[in-house]
């Protein structure tokens, strides 16, 4: 019972009060095609910092439009740095275009606009040489809406291929999709992930979206498809990703629907997969305390996070982000991070400081985040990462983190590692309390405190070869 009292009393604290992190300004004076944003939007919902990723720089966007949308990465220009193609709207709906950001290194991305898609919702980006002429093209689903009896909805699909002829982007239609106003089943919201699922040189791509459906679009070469179903999934697909996670030599794919996360491999054959689920290796759901109202779609993206040679992925269910670490097939779930307001759009993932690690990009309210790779491959997983709540707040739903977590006696502090450990170090408010080279990785924390103290709990990781690998911190109430 008291230990419920605590809870609800933090609850309370937390519901009342708003926490803001600011942004890290541009270190350098930003070229004439760099917009540092309003004082009033000075601010980003959750940082990331420590454990895995370290927020570097954002990425402020033009002031008349609200939203950034999609986004992918390429070296588009052949300079050897990831360039970042964005999809942009004013209004929502409202007028929206893509736009390429050229990366010129330390944080500053130079615009050029390349294409108009007027008063439509782009709802997925990829890039890559889908005609095999040397260059980078862009992918583009879209949305399209009509009036039906006094409402708006979104109703067609298109996807374009956007060729890149003399660097000059030429838009063809690849597919369209008619569906009825309302209707649950509409081919809309469209998720694309592309990567050379028939292993004969070309770039073939998935898509997926609210009605269910994954389709299986084979490239013949030339930037022309052909397309099949693979599984019906039912309804509600918005999280998509592709990548060789059996270490095969052919790509699969990891969908999320609803609560849960399936992974599909690749069987090799013509369609390159058998008509079927696939394996279910998880749930959306698995850092969500508790949540009031309908739970948000989820996105992935795939990454090699440690760079062993095995991809992983980040999901991201609109509050809540965690990375899921692949063991042999076997994934483990590590959380991230929460954002009170939402982050509803895909993540972007790729090295764009050069270090070779994976980074990440996120999209928030017209603001992309660059966020570092910590190389950070140890977490606390005990106690419980701190409790996430959602709840109505002025008419939207809001996460509540409360950023500790609240321990009452004797406790055991544990710790997984990302990858083989040689051992991992505990610290409790800087001193070190043991030393452990066995998994699991364990102290037990027996110190008895009759005032409740706030502390930092540390834990330091080493490598097979004794090489520093990283620390995750957590701050936690010890109540008796």
């Amino acid at each position: 019972m008291a230990k419920r009292s605590v809870v609800l009393i933090v609850m309370l604290i937390a519901l009342l009060t708003a926490v803001t992190v600011p942004y890290v300004l541009y270190s350098k004076e930003p070229s004439a095609s760099t917009v540092l944003p309003k004082k009033r939007d000075n601010m980003v919902p959750c940082d990331l910092s420590k454990p895995f990723f370290k927020l570097n720089h954002p990425i402020v966007l033009l002031d008349d439009y609200l939203y950034v949308i999609p986004s992918c990465a390429a070296d588009v220009n052949g300079d050897g740095k990831l360039d970042l193609i964005v999809a942009k709207q004013k209004d929502y709906p409202g007028e929206c275009d893509i736009s390429i950001l050229y990366n010129h290194g330390k944080g500053i991305f130079e615009e050029r606009m390349v294409f108009i898609a007027g008063e439509m919702n782009i709802s997925s980006i990829n890039a890559d040489d889908y005609d095999r002429d040397g260059d980078i093209d862009i992918l583009v689903a879209r949305d399209e809406a009509m009036w039906y009896h006094g409402g708006r909805y979104w109703v067609n699909s298109t996807i374009y291929l956007l060729r890149n002829v003399n660097n000059s982007f030429e838009p063809e239609r690849i597919v369209k999709f008619f569906g009825i106003p309302g209707g649950s089943k509409n081919w809309m919201h469209l998720r694309l992930t592309s990567a050379d699922f028939d292993n004969d040189g070309d770039v073939d791509f998935l898509a997926t979206g609210n009605c269910g459906k994954v389709l299986f679009f084979r490239n013949d070469g030339t930037g022309n498809f052909t397309y099949s179903i693979i599984w019906d999934y039912g309804d509600l697909i918005w999280g998509i990703t592709s990548a060789d996670f059996n270490n095969d030599g052919w790509i699969d794919y990891i969908v999320a629907r609803g609560e849960n996360i399936f992974l599909k491999l690749n069987d090799k054959s013509e369609l390159c997969f058998n008509h079927s689920a696939g394996k279910k290796i998880g749930s959306t759901c698995v850092f969500c305390d508790f949540v009031i109202g309908i739970f948000a779609p989820s996105w992935i993206s795939s990454l090699d996070y440690n760079n062993d040679g095995r991809m992983d992925f980040i999901l991201n269910t609109w509050y809540i982000l965690s990375l899921w670490m692949n063991f042999n097939g076997s994934f483990k779930p590590f959380y991230l991070g929460c954002f009170p307001y939402g982050i509803d759009e895909p993540i972007t993932c790729g090295d764009f400081d050069g270090d070779t690690y994976p980074d990440i990009v996120l999209n928030h309210a017209g603001k992309l985040c660059i966020y570092l790779n910590n190389k950070t491959f140890v977490a606390i997983t005990k106690p419980h990462q701190p409790i996430n709540v959602g709840v109505f707040y002025k008419g939207k739903l809001v996460l509540v983190n409360f950023g500790t977590a609240i321990i009452i006696g004797n406790v055991t502090i544990g710790a997984e590692g990302l990858e083989p450990l040689s051992r991992v170090e505990f610290y409790l408010d800087g001193e070190l309390v043991k030393v452990d080279d066995t998994p699991p990785y364990e102290w037990e924390w027996k110190t008895r405190y009759f005032i409740p103290r706030k502390h930092t709990i540390d834990v330091v990781a080493y490598g097979l070869n004794g090489e520093y690998g990283g620390k995750y911190s957590v701050k936690v109430w010890k109540i008796l």
